[in-house]
């Protein structure tokens, strides 16, 4: 696959959320799911209440194949929690290992969320760890809200954390669902100099 998801790119930021995730408007390399000439296998029949997600790579002559797998349950009523890693051989003497965890928990028209990421690096300095939180409310049948919050560490010295804030809105009447969101980030991608701030909106129909 070019673009399939294995567990740690399927699972990258799963906090509840009625748009975006909160750091929409930032740093992409939260996602470090190694994609390109992959196979994956899922299955979600085989125990009830559980998903499991395989992803292979094979290695070439300059690296290793690169493996990862995840599993996450959903036995129990309002309960959603995984874990997924990967080692991402793909840059001989720069091999990531990928970690990913989170929770989540319904209860009536709310569902909360936590979900801490990390990556391992072999390159000095270029380990990273995320953590984000939301929280989502079901006003009715046919409208939600969200607030999502996480933050970007970085060990390198020379990048400040990354921290990001998303509220959204979905809302569906009819065939017709309208969405938003707004996001801020500080701090872009470790950059100190790098602050924003945005809207979306999008309408979309079903035939």
């Amino acid at each position: 696959g070019a673009s399939g998801n294995g567990a740690v790119g399927a699972w990258d930021d799963v906090m509840p959320a009625a748009n975006e995730e909160s750091w929409h408007l930032g740093d992409d390399g939260i996602d470090q799911q190694t994609r390109n000439d992959s196979l994956i296998y899922t299955n979600s029949t085989m125990v009830d209440g559980v998903t499991v997600i395989l992803n292979y790579k094979p290695g070439e002559t300059t690296h290793d194949s690169t493996v990862g797998g995840g599993i996450k349950f959903t036995g129990v009523e309002g309960l959603d929690v995984g874990i997924a890693s990967e080692d991402n051989n793909t840059t001989d003497g720069a091999v990531v290992e990928n970690t990913v965890a989170y929770i989540k928990y319904a209860m009536d028209a709310f569902t909360v969320g936590f979900q801490s990421n990390e990556t391992d690096s072999q390159v000095a300095n270029a380990d990273t760890e995320f953590e984000a939180w939301g929280v989502s409310y079901a006003v009715s049948e046919d409208m939600s809200v969200s607030l999502n919050s996480s933050t970007h560490d970085y060990e390198d010295s020379t990048l400040s954390d990354q921290e990001a804030l998303g509220i959204s809105i979905s809302y569906t009447m009819g065939s017709m669902t309208l969405t938003a969101n707004h996001n801020t980030i500080d701090n872009a991608a470790g950059d100190s100099t790098d602050d924003r701030s945005g809207y979306a909106m999008s309408v979309g129909f079903a035939f």
